[in-house]
């Protein structure tokens, strides 16, 4: 099996955009209990960090996103 292409979201990581496409911020809590997502998705600048610990999706998130699953 192939490797995933670095610029198309893995499953976990569509969830956590298709929630955040949803709705201005949510919390860390309610996108990703253990954290590892979050922080890939941070190292990709698909989300960024808003108050607190809250966090809203990118315009590359929303690119990626868009992106059709191969």
């Amino acid at each position: 099996m192939s490797r995933r292409a670095q610029h198309l979201p893995t499953h976990y990581e569509r969830v956590v955009l298709q929630k955040l496409s949803t709705s201005a911020e949510m919390s860390a809590r309610n996108l990703d209990p253990g954290g590892r997502t979050l922080s890939k998705l941070l190292a990709k600048s698909w989300i960024e960090r808003g108050t607190a610990r809250h966090y809203r999706i990118t315009p590359l998130g929303e690119a990626a996103l868009r992106m059709p699953m191969p």
